[in-house]
């Protein structure tokens, strides 16, 4: 069961939170990042929006009569320097106290500690950072206070660098159009208490609109769009007990072109891409009794992204290979895909 569980964590959320890892590492501060710390957990949206926005496009190529597509798709992500640190901006408490009559200086409302740790990033040297509080023995009713650290990366987390996920779509094509259907859901296996992913993909070739001459080749120009949802279960059984959610959704927009060598084809995506969850849920760390509020609204590094990808069209099998450059590197391995083109 372990070694299965080590295997659905790897391929359903990219080794994200699984419990193997999570065993030796500090789970509870881990946990209290879905609090209050979106730049700590942001890594994970952006890497959901690298992996959910990848081989929606199967070929730039739409055809007029009837066609369709199943693929097994395998894309991967790859964790860079970028999603290792954050600006860690907080609330220092003044607004509040100067709400409640106290005084206390207004440009000290927040603080921000630049480059701390995200869920990936590094062990740093401790970096402690300061509430105001209410004190009627200080002149100004005023006192600064050491709240705690800022938490490092997850050890065990950090050591994974790429990130394999798993997407069965199905798709149907005619008149130019083609849209494609993504799902996958699993129940609770252990830590695991629930996982769902679905989404929609559209794409219009519209080569036809184009002049003769350029139409007339085997060049074809369109547009895709695709959005996904999904919701993670994670129960904790070690330091803390209860349920962490997550629940995400990603987009992406694009212009798609492609040219055809025979049975090959090389089609490159141009587009935009978001990606964000929200966090909720109760647990309370067993040791202390201290309850966690996971609350937290995270926007992933979103921004443009291109994709170089390259076909095979060899009768029912048409596998596609392709690399793609964004907010993160990644790499989309479709070789289990099988269909009907239709015709032009």
């Amino acid at each position: 069961m372990k070694r299965l569980q080590q295997i659905l964590w790897l391929g359903i959320i990219a080794t994200i939170l699984p419990s193997s890892a999570f065993a030796a590492a500090d789970i509870a501060g881990t946990m209290r990042g879905f609090e209050d710390r979106p730049g700590y957990v942001q890594p994970i949206a952006t890497l959901f929006g690298t992996l959910q926005n990848s081989g929606w496009v199967s070929s730039a190529r739409v055809g007029k009569s009837f066609g369709w597509t199943f693929s097994l798709g395998v894309p991967v992500a790859y964790i860079g320097t970028a999603d290792h640190a954050y600006d860690y901006t907080y609330n220092t408490g003044c607004a509040e106290l100067r709400a409640a009559g106290r005084m206390c200086d207004p440009s000290f409302d927040s603080h921000t500690i630049a480059g701390a740790s995200t869920i990936w990033g590094p062990d740093m040297a401790p970096v402690s950072y300061q509430r105001y509080v209410a004190d009627a023995s200080s002149p100004t009713g005023v006192v600064q206070v050491t709240q705690g650290n800022i938490p490092d990366g997850n050890s065990d987390v950090r050591e994974v660098t790429t990130l394999p996920f798993l997407t069965p779509r199905i798709a149907f094509s005619a008149n130019n159009f083609r849209g494609v259907l993504a799902g996958m859901f699993i129940p609770k296996v252990n830590v695991l208490s629930g996982f769902s992913q679905w989404g929609l993909g559209v794409q219009y070739d519209y080569t036809r609109f184009l002049p003769p001459a350029v139409a007339a080749k085997d060049f074809n120009l369109g547009v895709a769009g695709n959005f996904s949802k999904w919701h993670i279960g994670y129960a904790p059984q070690k330091e803390v007990s209860g349920q962490l959610n997550l629940d995400g959704l990603v987009t992406q927009v694009s212009l798609v072109g492609g040219y055809r060598f025979g049975v090959a084809e090389v089609f490159t995506e141009l587009g935009y891409e978001t990606s964000s969850f929200k966090s909720s849920g109760n647990m309370v760390e067993i040791n202390t009794n201290d309850p966690i509020t996971p609350k937290v609204d995270v926007d992933g590094r979103n921004g443009f992204r291109m994709s170089l990808n390259v076909a095979m069209h060899l009768g029912t099998w048409q596998p596609v290979v392709g690399q793609t450059f964004g907010a993160q590197w990644g790499t989309t391995a479709n070789i289990l895909q099988f269909g009907k083109e239709g015709q032009q």
